[in-house]
């Protein structure tokens, strides 16, 4: 057995008494936050203004409400017709043990279309990457380093917006078409202090890629499963600190209670937060104060709001221009109506999810693909002895 599992168990309960422990500390804190949230929904543009003229929440990332704290509009029924069309990525990493360096990236989608004329469109495409330029970034000091697992997840996540865009493109003459992304549109994975040349170039191609569903008139939404954002907690932890003094030597709530309320706040995630909205309405609009907005263009900077199901609280996050009322309602009618369809998560994301995804038996018919091309072109489709060792175990 690889894994010993009596040496694993005494950590294991000594994490569990950690936690029980921080959830009774945690027990006032809900109660906390819903007055909080009942005070500054009532306040609600002195709350947008102060937050507004912050620069920062130090490490905290927070956001600025557009509506009261506390609103909870019903979405409206699923549309009678319209169509809605998603796209998904998977990849095959390149293997430093394998015949050759290359790596494989599968952009799965789906265009699905509801009322007099049914149908949908599910299909793939893979692009192999084996020239160094594809292999080999410039890292943040400026060195040529090997592709490394979040480099390819950043290449992957542009080819699919930018996939997801040409299928807007082609399908833009519907008035009632809806583009869903998988994942989150504020990417904070782009940024840092040196983000390197491939990092911005990457970067360049993801907010191009954003900025033509605008152009085409197409609106687009991501959707984020059982999220763990805590930008809107921030902002209300932010809201206490404002009336408390950042002291809780001078708050009657937090006398003597370290951490002070107000800081734990930042413990709950915004879903936890919200607790006010039933099934089948949306939160407030928040706008995002990430930093690496600014290198988007100003009217895809991206707002967000939370849309209660029956079972879960879904992120669903939006460019600026978007958020206009025609498309709004377009966008969450139709994304309400793909959850109720599917169970709790959006029909047209599982379908091209189903595309995307590389079983097993494919990953192995692509391994023996490139060896019998390697072969055809007189070439020696090697592998290392590591790699022969995990084929062919031997004692």
């Amino acid at each position: 057995m690889a894994l010993d599992v009596m040496a694993a168990s005494s950590q294991v309960q000594t994490m569990a008494g950690a936690l029980a422990a921080q959830a009774a500390r945690m027990r006032v804190v809900p109660g906390f936050a819903a007055e909080l949230l009942r005070t500054w929904h009532a306040r609600s543009e002195e709350a947008q203004a102060y937050l507004e003229g912050l620069e920062t929440g130090g490490i905290w990332p927070f956001a600025v409400p557009l509506e009261p704290l506390l609103s909870a509009f019903s979405v409206r029924g699923e549309p009678r017709d319209y169509a809605v069309m998603a796209t998904d990525g998977s990849q095959i990493d390149a293997d430093s043990h394998g015949m050759v360096r290359c790596l494989l990236i599968n952009v799965g989608w789906a265009v699905i279309t509801y009322g007099v004329k049914p149908h949908a469109w599910l299909s793939s495409r893979p692009t192999v990457h084996f020239r160094d330029e594809d292999l080999y970034r410039e890292d943040e000091d400026g060195q040529q380093r090997e592709m490394g697992d979040q480099m390819l997840g950043l290449l992957r996540t542009v080819a699919e917006l930018e996939r997801l865009a040409d299928l807007a493109a082609e399908w833009r003459e519907r008035e009632d078409l809806v583009a869903v992304a998988d994942g989150n549109l504020v990417r904070w994975e782009f940024g840092g202090r040196n983000a390197g040349s491939a990092r911005t170039a990457l970067l360049t191609r993801y907010t191009s890629a954003l900025a033509r569903f605008r152009r085409l008139g197409v609106p687009v939404c991501s959707y984020i499963s059982r999220p763990n954002s805590r930008e809107v907690a921030n902002s209300v932890s932010l809201l206490a600190l404002r009336d408390c003094g950042h002291t809780s030597d001078r708050c009657s709530q937090c006398a003597g209670r370290r951490p002070p309320l107000c800081e734990s706040l930042r413990v709950l995630n915004d879903a936890q937060l919200l607790t006010h909205l039933r099934s089948g309405q949306r939160s407030a609009l928040f706008r995002s104060l990430a930093p690496i907005l600014q290198n988007y263009e100003a009217a895809d900077r991206v707002l967000f709001c939370y849309l209660k199901l029956e079972d879960e609280t879904a992120r669903i996050e939006i460019p600026r221009w978007a958020a206009a009322p025609e498309y709004l309602s377009r966008v969450l009618s139709a994304v309400y109506g793909q959850c109720l369809r599917g169970r709790g998560y959006p029909v047209v994301l599982q379908e091209a999810h189903e595309q995307a995804v590389i079983h097993g038996p494919a990953r192995e018919a692509f391994r023996r693909l490139v060896q019998t091309a390697l072969v055809g072109e007189g070439l020696e489709p090697a592998v290392s002895l590591k790699r022969l060792s995990k084929d062919l175990r031997a004692v």
